[in-house]
């Protein structure tokens, strides 16, 4: 599932502001990342974001006025990813 100009017509800019084609998006680069540390999955609210990991693992990050970065604190906020422990 990658993503569709067709369907999305807002611009992708990348570096430098060019744009950015669904095959730039879907290119996979060799890197040094470890198997905890990728995201599978992300999903957005209105101010907050939890991504589901390679590992299985749930990280948020954000506003958590309500608890729902699902860390166990509320009104905490979090500007890097938190283990969600609340599943």
């Amino acid at each position: 599932m990658g993503f569709d100009e067709k369907k999305d017509p807002l611009p992708y800019l990348g570096k430098d502001g060019e744009d950015v084609t669904s095959d730039a998006l879907n290119d996979k680069k060799d890197g040094n990342c470890s198997g905890e540390n990728i995201f599978e999955k992300i999903s957005a609210g209105g101010y907050h974001t939890c991504a589901l990991m390679s590992t299985g693992g749930v990280k948020c990050w954000g506003d958590n006025f309500f608890g729902q970065l699902g860390d166990r604190t509320i009104t905490t906020q979090r500007y890097t990813p938190v283990d969600v422990v609340c599943l």
